[in-house]
């Protein structure tokens, strides 16, 4: 899931300037869904939406060994440092809020989203007029 994130980040990121995405939080971004969300060239959360970061997780499959264990713990902590890595070019929290969503979770409001810059404004979603919405959702055929 982290690897996609990175993934989706860097091409939304790769985008040109003249082809501005605006990124709109309507109710909650969690975890590595964050990453895409910093990415838009201009980003918009709703009043009552919430943001949400916290560790690295993996639910483990029965009898791992010590070496596998090992494994996953180098890749869960590097994946932390990777998402910390990217959000801090765009979110200047303080060092306890940063430590916070490291150790358990942290949940960020609205304002505290445009105060810490991961958020440009907070409004509510809708078309601009004149603009046309693409999706890009392609329902599979059974």
């Amino acid at each position: 899931m982290i690897v996609d994130a990175i993934n989706m980040h860097n091409y939304m990121k790769g985008y040109p300037a003249d082809i501005p995405i605006t990124m709109f939080n309507t109710g909650g971004v969690q975890s590595a869904a964050v990453l895409v969300f910093v990415s838009a060239a201009h980003r918009v959360v709703c009043p009552y939406a919430k943001f949400l970061l916290h560790p690295a997780t993996w639910k483990a499959p029965a009898g791992l060994n010590t070496e596998q264990l090992r494994v996953v713990s180098r890749s869960l902590a590097k994946g932390d440092k990777d998402i910390d890595d990217i959000l801090k070019t765009r979110i200047k929290m303080p060092d306890a809020r940063w430590k916070q969503a490291r150790r358990h979770q942290l949940e960020i409001s609205a304002q505290e989203a445009v105060d810490f810059g991961l958020a440009d404004e907070i409004g509510n979603w809708s078309v601009p007029e004149g603009k046309t919405i693409l999706s890009f959702m392609v329902a599979a055929a059974k």
